[in-house]
């Protein structure tokens, strides 16, 4: 695997939203997850969490890989302005996967 760290925007919290901010932080990537809903964000947010605390309990990961994982994860209300704009005539910058969940 290459030790290439991207940033990684998952647009929409909800469960394939958040399992794919599992995936992405969890491999070191800086991971935005993005949702409107505050209240869905923060969901969102918190199924990550619990995700690696699991993990931690369970000996799947160590408290330090789980610490890590835990501070990629961003979590936005708003688009930030590294995305902004980004589609098919404009795509976002090229160190900058998108993911969009609807």
């Amino acid at each position: 695997m290459s030790n290439l760290r991207r940033t990684v925007a998952v647009l929409g919290a909800g469960t394939m939203g958040s399992g794919i901010a599992i995936v992405m932080a969890r491999v070191g990537h800086r991971t935005i997850l993005f949702d409107v809903d505050r209240a869905g964000l923060q969901r969102g947010i918190d199924t990550v969490h619990g995700f690696f605390d699991n993990s931690v309990r369970k000996g799947k990961l160590t408290p330090d890989q789980a610490a890590a994982a835990k501070n990629a994860l961003i979590g936005m209300p708003q688009l930030p302005a590294e995305l902004k704009g980004a589609s098919d005539e404009a795509p976002a910058p090229a160190h900058v996967a998108l993911s969009i969940m609807t």
